[in-house]
């Protein structure tokens, strides 16, 4: 296998590589082991997966989980609900300084994903006002 690196980061690997104690191949291969590992953990998705299928097939892959019986609807969907009550208990016993300071972080994380977006020309994901 090879690899075609620009120079800056072949010079970036080799250096980490150096500084890590390690040759560059070795220092690649932990870094792909860390980033790919071995066996993905196996999750069932509760929604009809499309890569690779022909329109036909998707359709059918839709029909399919359309028709499925209710108990197996709310079987996929268990662990996601179960994590938003579990997050509407803990919002049930806040303090309100607790409320002020989440409220806080939201509007935050609203204006620094608006402002990415201004920078890049793309439509605001949360509204105020007028574009600039």
């Amino acid at each position: 296998m090879s690899l075609e690196l620009s120079p800056q980061t072949q010079s970036r690997i080799i250096e980490y590589a150096a500084a890590a104690g390690v040759n560059v191949d070795e220092y690649i291969n932990r870094l792909l082991e860390r980033a790919a590992p071995k066996k993905a953990p196996a999750q069932p998705t509760p929604y009809p997966v499309f890569t690779d299928k022909s329109d036909d097939d998707k359709r059918a892959a839709v029909l399919a989980y359309i028709n499925l019986p209710p108990e197996e609807i709310a079987r996929r969907h268990a662990p996601g609900i179960a994590y938003l009550q579990a997050q509407l208990d803990v919002a049930a016993n806040a303090s309100p300084e607790e409320i002020a300071q989440a409220d806080a972080e939201w509007e935050a994380h609203k204006q620094a994903m608006n402002e990415n977006r201004r920078i890049t020309g793309e439509r605001l994901l949360y509204p105020d006002g007028p574009q600039r």
